[in-house]
Parts: structure tokens; C-alpha cells; sequence
């Protein structure tokens, strides 16, 4: 089984994210899921064959010194499948801040070493996504939705 590992900053939503994977999934998924404190992710990854990883950061915030230490981490560790997961998109109060954000995080998952322009980046709230219906119809789960078929693409791979 391939293991999938969540990135990110402290408080940006990694462990509420997992929980809208599972709140909208009809099924349960084809991989492992590493979601471990941000000071321990070295440690969380050693010895597994991770597939894919979602580096998350809060559209509230922005990336943090943990997210590229994260990201260093990953791209050192050989992960190509990198998606970066913009949450907290419903407390954003400025669309040209989000998208100012989602060039910054581009630009540090560059410095890491990815290919940032190439990487594919989502939008939105994992918690609204926990408080959905959970449906593939409801627009607070859209986004949870591509992700989990992003992430068993990868997981297949």
C-alpha cells in the first residue's frame, strides 16, 4: 500500500484535512496516510515509500519556515507527486491575497527543489469540508473531492 504524507506549518490544517478525506469518502482509500506534528515529519517518513504528498498551508497565513523545511524535506526524499492545498480559503477576506500566497508558496516549493510552477494547487476549507454533507454536489467538499482522486492516481502509480 502506498503512503500518501501531509506537509505543513503548525495550525494550517493538516489533521482537519485528513478528516474531510475521510468525512467525503464513500470509500475507504487504496494508501497509507502519514499526518504527524510538524517537528516530527523526518521522523513520521523515515523507511516508507511515500507516493505523493500534500503540503498544505493556510491561505490566512501563508508559508512558513516549517512548510519549507517540509517541502525541502520531501523533494530530498525523492517524492515527485507534490500538491499544494491552500485551506482556510473562507477566511481569507482578499481573492488577490489568496492568489499572492499561492505564488509564494510556487516560488518556496522552487527553492526546495520542485518544479513549483508545475505543481497542481487546490483551494479551499477543509473544516467547512467536515461540516458538508459530504456529497460529491456540495460545494464545500468540491475540492475534497479532486484531491482524493488526485491522491488515488498517485497511489495507483
Amino acid at each position: 500500500m502506498s503512503t500518501i504524507a501531509f506537509a505543513g506549518a503548525p495550525g494550517h490544517g493538516k489533521t482537519t484535512l485528513v478528516a474531510a478525506l475521510a468525512h467525503c469518502s464513500a470509500s475507504p482509500p487504496t494508501y497509507d496516510i502519514v499526518d504527524v506534528p510538524s517537528v516530527q515529519l523526518g521522523s513520521a517518513i523515515a523507511g516508507k515509500s511515500i507516493a505523493a504528498a500534500i503540503v498544505v498551508v493556510a491561505a490566512t497565513d501563508g508559508p512558513q519556515e516549517f512548510t519549507f523545511e517540509h517541502a525541502q524535506l520531501l523533494v530530498t526524499r525523492g517524492v515527485k507527486n507534490i500538491v499544494l492545498f491552500l485551506n482556510k480559503t473562507d477566511l481569507a477576506d482578499d481573492p488577490e491575497l489568496t492568489e499572492l500566497i499561492e505564488m509564494e508558496c510556487r516560488e518556496m516549493m522552487s527553492r526546495a527543489g520542485a518544479n513549483g510552477d508545475a505543481l497542481p494547487v487546490l483551494t479551499g476549507s477543509a473544516l467547512k469540508a467536515t461540516q458538508s454533507t459530504g456529497g460529491s454536489d456540495d460545494p464545500s467538499a468540491t475540492t475534497i473531492y479532486a484531491l482524493a482522486d488526485a491522491l488515488e492516481a498517485f497511489a495507483q502509480a
